[in-house]
Order: C-alpha cells, then structure tokens, then sequence
C-alpha cells in the first residue's frame, strides 16, 4: 500500500490456480505467528465478528470476509468494476463500501452475505471511505463533490446529504471513523500540505487535531477504538509506514509496528484486544491480526494484495 489508498494500482491479475489456493487449505495454516512461535495470543484472536476486507487476488478489487482465526473466508461482491474501503454497520447485519460500479465511486451497501444492494450517493464525484454512525441511521464519507475533498453525511433512509468539515482541510482518501459515542469524525487531512489525524463534531464545530502536523509524514487510516479509548493509525515517519496507537486526547502515542516495509491500515476487534493489518512483510500485502499491544503478530490471508480491513462489532 502506497502513502494514500488513491494511489494503488488496479492489480494486472492473478491465475484461477492461486485463487482456488487462497481460498481452499492454505488458509487453514495462514494464520502463521511471526513473533513468539505456534499459539500465541494473535494466533488465538477468535472472538466476536468478521473481518472484512479488500482482495486483488482474482485480478480485480473485490470484498470479502473471514472469521478473526482466518477461517470462513467468503466473497461478496463479483463485478468487474472496483469494489473498496468496507465498513460494517454496529449490527453486523450490512457492509457500506464504495463501487465505481455505476461509473464514479459512490456509497453502497449490502447484506453481510453480499445480497440486497443499494446505491446510496449519487453523481460526478468520488464518494469513499464509508463510515457507519454508532446509531445505523447515518454514513459519513469522503467526496470532492464540491471541488475539494471534504466529510459528508448520507441519511441511510432519506438519502439526504450534508457536509461537515469546513473548507480548506483538504481530508485525505484514506480511513474516516466514528467516535464510539457518535460525537465526532476521527480523519486525515493535510491543510497546506501538512498532514495531521483531526477530530471533528458533526455540526462541523470543534476541530481538534489529535496529532501533530507533520509534512510529508503520511499520516493516514484513523480507526477509533470501540471503548473511545485510543485511536490507532498509520504513519511514515522512520522511512516505513507503521502502526501506532494515541489517546483519544492526542497524548500517549505508541508505537506497535517497527519493520522495512508498510504496515497500515489498522481495524480494531471488538474488544479492543486485537487489530487487523495491512503488511507486505512476507511478499504481497496480505491481512495481518496483533495483539493491541503489537507484541504478537499473526498471518491471515496469503498472497491475497489484501486492502482496508473492517471488524464487525458483532
């Protein structure tokens, strides 16, 4: 993964042979500990909730999801457009992403098992990073539909539409999350091209930038933690893109990545003990489980091009 999730090239495809391995028995033994040998803790992370995440391993960006242990592992979308940034709703019952199926990225969403399809942003913009509220009524995304990149807030039943954050912040394609009490946005933005993690009230009031302002450090993919504790994201500040953790107040931050190579895109499990990954540390990106801590790692898809993880709450 690039320093934004914009960049990412549409994959040249991959032969029918690896796919039916990635899906058939490598992923009963993917889930490999790279720290700490055979059943550690990371190896262990079979609690509540599915992982949803992006796969290039047919050829083409497609959703999929799988149990924390690596098992289970299902497709849910098939279409020749591209088909990112999974989200799930606080039930566990649907999955927002965004589909250039209709021609420009919009906001969709579906079942848990990929039925039901529904179209909710519409238009000549690019409309990604879908993000449910705690309640399930709301998603808020990242548009240009005004002619620069901004959050906006889609009504999941009157599809009405409004913006939050105020001009000039220039929010970056890359994770948006909602605060656990449905208070604030948790995103990225690079104002006069330097890059910081920013929370923000729905009315658009009260932007607090949570962590310094770094130019050109890649600060990117904020994910809230589901207690409102901490807010784990990506940045590249010792020439590799790592994951770091930082109180909600922006005090605290800590390191759980240290490796050549990217590690990004981290999604929290529902009781905060685990956290999915994007790393190429063993060849193509695949998607990686850690205890909170960043002590014990372990491998859940292999040689997938793995994207933009989603745990369920439930």
């Amino acid at each position: 993964m690039g320093a934004m999730r914009a960049g990412i090239p549409r994959p040249s495809g991959k032969t029918a042979g690896l796919a039916v391995i990635a899906a058939g028995a490598v992923l009963a033994v993917a889930l490999v500990a790279l720290a700490g040998g055979g059943g550690s803790r990371a190896e262990q992370a079979t609690g509540p909730g599915l992982i949803a995440y992006v796969s290039t391993v047919d050829g083409n960006f497609e959703v999929y999801t799988m149990a924390p242990d690596g098992t289970g592992r299902r497709r849910l979308t098939n279409d020749p457009a591209e088909d990112r940034f999974p989200a799930w709703s606080p039930d566990g019952s649907k999955i927002a992403f965004a589909s250039d199926r209709a021609g420009d990225f919009d906001v969709w969403v579906m079942g848990r098992d990929g039925s039901g399809l529904r179209e909710l942003t519409f238009g000549r913009s690019r409309d990604t990073d879908p993000t449910w509220s705690p309640d399930g009524r709301q998603i808020a995304f990242r548009s240009d539909r005004e002619g620069d990149n901004a959050i906006y807030v889609v009504d999941i039943e009157t599809l009405a539409t409004r913006r939050v954050t105020p001009p000039g912040l220039d929010v970056l394609q890359t994770n948006v999350d909602w605060s656990p009490d449905g208070s604030r946005l948790v995103f990225a933005a690079a104002p006069d091209d330097d890059q910081a993690i920013y929370s923000v009230r729905l009315d658009g009031t009260g932007l607090r930038r949570i962590t310094g302002s770094e130019r050109r450090q890649g600060l990117l993919d904020p994910a809230w933690s589901p207690d409102g504790k901490r807010i784990a994201y990506t940045a590249l500040r010792d020439g590799d893109f790592e994951v770091y953790t930082v109180a909600a107040s922006g005090e605290g931050h800590q390191r759980l990545t240290d490796r050549p190579g990217p590690d990004t895109s981290p999604a929290w499990s529902p009781d905060c003990s685990h956290i999915a990954f994007i790393s190429d540390r063993d060849g193509p990106r695949d998607l990686y489980v850690m205890t909170a801590d960043g002590a014990e790692v372990g491998r859940l898809t292999v040689d997938e091009g793995a994207l933009e993880p989603s745990w369920s709450r439930r």
